[in-house]
């Protein structure tokens, strides 16, 4: 019995549909992983959405976001890159915590990437983001708040 048209969006390992319910993916794109692929028509367009649709940003506004290392964090610092805006990023404390933040950072060819540690979010100083993204929540967000100029906008 093939999968129900409501089912479509959930994770799954495997499904049974019919072929026109299927994205062929091009040859070109053959050498990409399958969970970027997985998520190709999802992520890229949430990160798009998150950035144009909240605040008109200008060359040189500030993002903030907690969560910076998922796939639509690290999308979110490419195309704010490409858009003129740059970025802080904050990740949780882990044991690479190094190697992360320089993964992160590298995302933006023109520097404007900063990668901070959630429990050092406070010694962050000078820092007024128009557009806060929060994909954690709790006191995260709280935390980020902080950092958003009057006016500015938490999604």
């Amino acid at each position: 019995m093939p999968v129900k048209d409501f089912d479509l969006g959930c994770w799954r390992d495997f499904a049974n549909l019919h072929h026109k319910d299927l994205i062929k993916i091009p040859e070109k794109w053959t050498n990409l992983p399958l969970e970027v692929l997985a998520t190709i028509h999802v992520n890229p367009p949430t990160a798009y959405r998150l950035l144009k649709d909240f605040v008109k940003l200008k060359r040189g506004d500030l993002v903030v976001q907690n969560g910076a290392n998922s796939a639509v964090g690290r999308l979110v610092i490419q195309m704010a890159s490409i858009m003129g805006a740059r970025t802080v990023n904050i990740i949780r404390d882990r044991m690479d915590y190094e190697e992360l933040a320089k993964e992160l950072m590298e995302l933006d060819p023109k520097g404007g990437a900063i990668v901070v540690k959630s429990d050092e979010l406070g010694e962050l100083k000078g820092i007024e983001a128009k557009l806060g993204l929060n994909c954690v929540g709790g006191g995260a967000v709280s935390d980020m708040s902080r950092l958003i100029e009057q006016n500015g906008v938490i999604v």
